[in-house]
C-alpha cells in the first residue's frame, strides 16, 4: 500500500488516519460504522 511505504512512523501513520476517519463521520457515518465493524472482526479472527 502506498502510505505503508511512504510513511514509515507509526505515530504518523495513525494519526492520518485518526483525521480521515473523523472526515469520513462527517461525510457517511454509517459507513464508517460499517468499516469500523469490518476490521474489528477481521482482527478477532485474525487473534483466533
Amino acid at each position: 500500500m502506498l502510505l505503508d511505504e511512504k510513511i514509515k512512523s507509526d505515530e504518523v501513520f495513525f494519526t492520518l488516519l485518526r483525521l480521515l476517519s473523523m472526515k469520513a463521520a462527517g461525510r457517511d457515518s454509517e459507513r464508517l460504522a460499517e468499516l469500523a465493524g469490518s476490521l474489528m472482526e477481521g482482527s478477532a479472527t485474525g487473534a483466533e
